[in-house]
């Protein structure tokens, strides 16, 4: 219920939507002034401040971590996250909340050679510690981001390098603290290309974006958002478009949900290129797409 009253009161079209199907603009005169979203919506457990990554608009192509908090009836002005120097993408929480996730490509040790994996930081009062790579996923070559937390800490993320030739999801199992060696996600998902993975909390099924025209999967336009279920033989599939209640012709990624299992966030951009597009965030109530999708 909290984060239905924080995100009515935070939408361009307020209370009016939640009457209706179809996905809303969220915060358009705060989040997005100035900053191209380019990771998906990342939520604290308590749905009072929110993570994500993108680029300054005029700035090049740097891609930086953003936070946001719920402050005196509406979301404060992003600020840069104080880890890597702000640098990195996807940022993700820990399933406390005191962890932070996210893909960057940096040394182990300073004039060392760089690595690109997953890294993270543990808050310290105010502010977060030193960042620690996650070993498992460190690769001197290709693209490791996007991370995305069970409950469990199993971590899913996005891969391409010495693992895969192509974009692909991967999953390091936690066990007694330590994360195993990635292995790649199959079954349906075996020789798509795939981007935005997120994962349900519970293992439950990954929402994830594929490319039009990269895909041979049912699609509405660009890019669409699509849902892959796991089976008990822990095998994946089959991949399911999410349908035209959220998917439309323009790029459609960077899906995630909000901890309560109730609201649905993505952006959407209108253009040719999807980083130079004119992209923000958008929800919608996860009820509200038709049941024979998700179920």
């Amino acid at each position: 219920m909290l984060y239905t009253i924080l995100i009515l009161h935070s939408s361009v079209e307020g209370g009016e939507a939640a009457e209706r199907a179809g996905a809303v603009r969220f915060v358009a005169d705060t989040i997005s002034d100035g900053i191209r979203p380019h990771s998906r919506l990342e939520f604290s457990p308590d749905g009072r401040q929110i993570f994500w990554s993108g680029y300054v608009i005029g700035e090049g192509n740097t891609e930086w971590m953003f936070t946001s908090t719920w402050r005196g009836n509406e979301w404060t002005v992003p600020e840069i996250i104080p880890v890597n120097g702000g640098l990195g993408n996807g940022p993700a929480l820990g399933p406390d909340g005191d962890r932070l996730f996210f893909g960057a490509e940096r040394p182990l040790e300073e004039g060392g050679p760089p690595y690109v994996g997953i890294w993270y930081a543990d808050r310290e009062g105010d502010g977060w510690a030193q960042v620690q790579p996650v070993e498992a996923t460190l690769d001197t070559t290709g693209f490791a981001g996007r991370p995305s937390l069970s409950r469990n800490g199993n971590l899913y993320y996005l891969v391409r390098g010495s693992i895969s030739a192509i974009p692909a999801v991967a999953r390091c199992r936690l066990e007694s603290g330590l994360y195993l060696e990635p292995e790649l996600i199959g079954g349906a998902l075996g020789g798509e290309i795939v981007l935005d993975p997120w994962i349900h909390p519970d293992e439950e099924f990954l929402l994830i974006m594929l490319d039009s025209d990269l895909s041979d999967q049912p699609s509405h336009g660009s890019s669409d958002l699509f849902m892959v279920r796991s089976r008990s033989d822990d095998t994946w599939g089959p991949i399911v478009n999410l349908g035209s209640t959220v998917n439309t012709k323009h790029f459609d990624r960077s899906p995630s949900i909000s901890p309560d299992g109730e609201m649905l966030f993505f952006i959407r951009a209108v253009g040719n290129i999807f980083v130079e597009s004119d992209a923000h965030f958008y929800w919608q109530k996860w009820s509200q797409i038709p049941r024979s999708y998700v179920e």
